[in-house]
């Protein structure tokens, strides 16, 4: 995994809502707001699960894409 640049952790403290992105295996995207994004370190970041089916379910397959968005 790669570090996450300074600039970009830094700018994980200063916006209050990112969005969140995974796609299902058919293609389809499933896009989400979070306020519960939190940068552990450069490697790790957490964030809170909001009854998010249809997130959870793509997070679980092998080869899931996520974009998350400032």
């Amino acid at each position: 995994m790669t570090n996450l640049p300074e600039k970009v952790v830094n700018n994980f403290s200063a916006v209050k809502t990112v969005v969140f992105a995974t796609v299902c295996d058919a293609g389809i995207p499933n896009v989400v707001p979070n306020q519960f994004v939190i940068v552990k370190d450069p490697e790790t970041i957490l964030v809170g699960d909001n009854f998010w089916h249809k997130t959870a379910d793509n997070l679980k397959k092998p080869n899931c894409t996520v974009a998350i968005t400032l």
